[in-house]
């Protein structure tokens, strides 16, 4: 046995690579095949002639049977996932006897001329054609690989599971009322029948005063199609009903299929909703008891709108906390890919980070984003004051902060009065600006000890912030003992240069917290 840890290695010649771009456009074809035959099989069983040399049907027919028999020779040629070791089969033999366990004998059935086997041998002959006919059924064994090929693309495409969901239901049921009606269709040439007045066809028909035998194919599918649709919805409207007692037989069961397939969809489908409005029903339950708490505790207006704005706010960005958990369930591998594709633009504009050794730089990225934790804050918060100790990272996610020194940042008037004297920072070194946006970030002084702040920091709108914790940090730099050491000579090169605080009365101070920190 041979085996591989991947199926983008070097094969041997003649086998097919499962996730190359050649599969994925025969995995096209052949879903067009399933929907050939999932469709018009079944109908030219039920309601039309044999087609011989050289319709158009024969020719169609013809190539559907080819694509499913190169199919099965493909199948053979394809590596597949061990069960066992989790690892690539790459042994011709192997994958043949798996095949060969699994799904070649059904293949190999649903691609056997029956059908023209019987035309050729016993030509009009009435039972020969019932026989045809039945056969003709067995090609709908094929829909199984469709089960193979949604495999195939599962992990490759990013379907969104719900509304694929809803796509199948809806298919399920066109395709049971579908083959229901060709079915009921076929009945009457099964048991012979179908030249006298002792079957549905006929009473139905003659009773809007048509001739069955005359009618056109199309006239007996939609009249089986409505027959389908109303036994299996449960409406029953009586106008088409079983003669005999195969049809009767037919009907009783399709009538249990339908009252099933209604209680089990509608469950289903109410399911499937929930999920889909799942973050307005959590919107409408928050927003219902913020309501009542404001109104038990006579809240005032002007409190109670800023909450509902933020709770409104808050429920938009859920996703992103659902993102988080997804990252926290995979392997410590796969979390270091994410969260370096995630949040490596933003953790490397961090001064410090900047610091850091090559070899370093990816791991205490990853690592640090793994740290990292979304906060959010309405309009015209204080996000960080003056004097206080600076002991966070804050990152930019999505909104606007201003960093500034003078006014109250929860003074409304006052700030908007002072917006013209805001003095912004966003490095250690020099850097100064109006403001800060996605991406960028402040507080990377918390690297030096107990340093406090000479800015304040107020969002100007409901912004999402990333947040680092010095504690956080810390713990991650033992980890990087290249960056730690950096970080530490930068910091001792500088330490004559950092003002570590601000006197508390200094209420004027008029200086410049891009030089001073």
């Amino acid at each position: 046995m041979e085996w591989s840890l991947d199926a983008s290695l070097e094969l041997k010649p003649f086998l097919v690579r499962p996730n190359s771009t050649k599969m994925q456009v025969w995995d096209v074809v052949l879903i067009s095949g399933l929907l050939y035959t999932a469709s018009v099989t079944p109908f030219e069983a039920a309601f039309l002639e044999v087609q011989p040399f050289p319709a158009p049907l024969f020719w169609s027919n013809l190539g559907v049977d080819l694509v499913f028999l190169t199919d099965i020779f493909i199948t053979m040629s394809l590596p597949f996932v061990s069960a066992e070791t989790g690892l690539w089969v790459t042994s011709r033999r192997e994958i043949f006897f798996n095949y060969l366990r699994t799904w070649l004998i059904i293949d190999v059935i649903s691609v056997f001329p029956f059908d023209y086997i019987i035309a050729a041998a016993y030509g009009n002959d009435s039972s020969a054609l019932r026989a045809f006919r039945l056969v003709k059924l067995l090609k709908l064994a094929r829909i199984i690989r469709g089960n193979r090929i949604w495999k195939r693309w599962r992990d490759r495409v990013g379907f969104n599971l719900t509304r694929l969901m809803f796509f199948f239901y809806v298919m399920v049921i066109l395709l049971i009322a579908h083959w229901s009606a060709c079915v009921l269709g076929v009945i009457p040439f099964v048991e012979g029948t179908d030249d006298s007045s002792n079957n549905w066809q006929a009473v139905y028909l003659g009773g809007v005063g048509q001739d069955a035998s005359t009618a056109s194919y199309g006239t007996l599918y939609l009249a089986s199609f409505y027959w389908s649709v109303m036994t299996i919805t449960t409406v029953g409207f009586g106008d088409v009903t079983p003669v005999t007692d195969l049809e009767r037989v037919f009907s009783t069961l399709l009538m249990f299929v339908g009252a099933s397939l209604n209680a089990y969809l509608i469950g289903t489908v109410c399911g499937l909703v929930a999920e889909l409005s799942q973050r307005n029903t959590e919107h409408r339950l928050t927003m219902n008891l913020v309501n009542e708490f404001s109104s038990q505790y006579n809240f005032p207006q002007e409190l109670r709108v800023r909450l509902r704005k933020y709770i409104t706010y808050a429920t938009s960005v859920k996703t992103t906390e659902r993102y988080q958990k997804i990252i926290n369930g995979l392997s410590p591998n796969l979390q270091d890919e994410v969260n370096l594709i995630v949040n490596s633009v933003w953790v490397k504009q961090v001064p410090f980070i900047q610091l850091s050794p090559p070899d370093e730089l990816d791991p205490l990225v990853s690592k640090l984003s793994s740290k990292l934790k979304l906060q959010i804050f309405a309009p015209f918060e204080a996000v960080v004051r003056r004097h206080d100790v600076i002991d966070k990272l804050y990152i930019v996610s999505k909104g606007l902060v201003v960093l500034h020194v003078k006014s109250n940042p929860m003074d409304r008037d006052a700030f908007e009065a002072d917006h013209g004297n805001i003095i912004v920072r966003i490095s250690v070194a020099d850097t100064v600006r109006s403001e800060l946006v996605r991406g960028q970030c402040f507080g990377h002084e918390l690297i030096y000890a107990d340093i406090k702040s000479v800015y304040n920091a107020t969002t100007t709108q409901f912004t999402e912030l990333q947040v680092l914790s010095k504690d956080a940090l810390d713990k991650v730099l033992t980890e990087f003992r290249g960056t730690a050491k950096a970080i530490q000579e930068y910091v001792e090169g500088r330490r004559g240069l950092i003002q570590p605080h601000v006197d508390e009365d200094d209420t004027d101070y008029e200086g410049d917290p891009a030089k001073d920190i």
